[in-house]
């Protein structure tokens, strides 16, 4: 997804029961044998299969900063999030899961 010299930005598929699945984008820390993951997601866009809009689905991220990281939807926008270097969060992560459209839900 993105890297730097000392975090990489993962991405794990979240499946639905009654609703579409979601992508989640986590932190790892590149620490080689003592790296570990963050336990929250910095981001949660709905997955590309819902049928949702461009503004609802993971576009692309990179790294902006030590503690900063910025997260594109499809259709552009764009969120910069900055997170916390030990605990690997965020205090507000980007959700475009909670009220994205999803045909699969109804």
């Amino acid at each position: 997804m993105a890297a730097s010299p000392d975090f990489r930005l993962v991405s794990y598929r979240s499946p639905g029961f009654f609703s579409s699945g979601s992508v989640l984008l986590r932190l790892q820390s590149r620490e080689g044998i003592a790296s570990r993951e963050g336990s929250e997601s910095l981001a949660c866009f709905i997955e590309e299969s819902s049928g949702a809009g461009p503004e609802w689905l993971f576009g692309r991220a990179s790294f902006v900063d030590n503690d900063e990281i910025a997260l594109s939807a499809k259709d552009g926008t764009t969120w910069r999030v900055r997170f916390d270097r030990k605990a690997l969060s965020s205090v507000e992560p980007v959700d475009r899961c909670t009220d994205a459209p999803d045909p699969a839900a109804d």
